[in-house]
């Protein structure tokens, strides 16, 4: 090898923009080798061909590969094996960008969900009495159709003041096998006669949430709900207070000339899986309703 062929290590350094510890560790694991190692000095030199490996190296490790992907690259010394990793790799990352684009969305869902119990919270602050609130927030509005994904199952000595932590888990660890991103907060729907839900032992109770998107391959998961009117309210607080706006809702119906027409249920904007202060939660009751004939 000619002097002017060769370069010592800080020149292969600097004209490859890496540090000389970077070289003599890619020396040590066999990535790239010197052309030529003095053994009594130990100094390294390197020709044009290893600058190139350099190179290749630098640039497959911007694609986050490891060094020992891209040693097997340099071994295989074919493009087409490249082609193939750098392929892999793409659809590596098209399936990452999807699981952080899921997160971004139930991220931003979460926070919208929290600001807005926040700003109920705010609301009676500054109007302490309870039933003038529920009153204040009760109305006729019309809910929209939705893709749910849900858990239905009958309850066993059932009780109204607290969550069903086996259901919710079940719910929850189904929205994450399935990887949908959710459009709304959990509810419970209660498949019982109006109000049976705070006195039965046995509830056939529905633990859903609406979602995005319906994954066609599993669709014993999903059901579509039609839209539908009803009355609502905001409940704030635990759950042993739940009763009252529900009987301020009940009242409302028989003097306004409604009757209920389907099942009631809670909807959970904030939940003992949100906050660990049950003075935070807030709970949206929904009773569906049409006018009586």
């Amino acid at each position: 090898m000619s002097r002017s062929d060769r370069y010592s290590i800080g020149d292969a350094a600097a004209i490859c923009h890496v540090s000389i510890q970077t070289l003599r560790h890619y020396d040590k694991i066999g990535l790239v080798q010197p052309a030529e190692k003095n053994t009594e000095t130990g100094y390294r030199y390197y020709r044009k061909e290893q600058l190139l490996q350099i190179q290749m190296v630098r640039c497959l490790k911007n694609l986050e590969f490891s060094l020992d992907e891209i040693r097997s690259m340099l071994e295989a010394k074919s493009m087409e094996y490249v082609q193939e990793r750098i392929r892999e790799k793409l659809e590596n990352l098209r399936r990452e960008v999807e699981r952080l684009q899921m997160v971004c969305d139930n991220s931003r869902l979460f926070l919208d969900r929290l600001r807005g119990g926040q700003s109920l919270l705010k609301n009676l602050a500054q109007n302490p009495d309870a039933e003038t609130f529920c009153q204040d927030e009760m109305r006729l509005e019309e809910i929209p159709a939705q893709e749910l994904i849900y858990v239905r199952r009958t309850l066993e000595n059932y009780r109204n003041e607290e969550i069903n932590i086996e259901r919710w888990s079940e719910l929850l660890s189904l929205i994450q096998r399935e990887k949908v991103v959710n459009s709304g907060c959990i509810c419970v729907i209660y498949h019982q006669k109006p109000l049976e839900h705070f006195y039965t032992k046995a509830c056939d109770y529905e633990v859903c949430m609406p979602v995005q998107e319906v994954r066609t391959e599993h669709k014993n998961y999903y059901r579509h709900e039609d839209a539908f009117q009803a009355v609502t309210t905001y409940h704030v607080g635990s759950y042993s207070g739940l009763l009252q706006p529900y009987m301020m809702l009940m009242r409302w119906i028989e003097e306004n000339h409604y009757r209920i027409c389907g099942p009631m249920r809670d909807v959970f904007e904030v939940s003992p899986i949100d906050t660990s202060n049950p003075d935070e939660y807030v709970t949206k009751i929904v009773i569906p309703v049409c006018r009586q004939e």
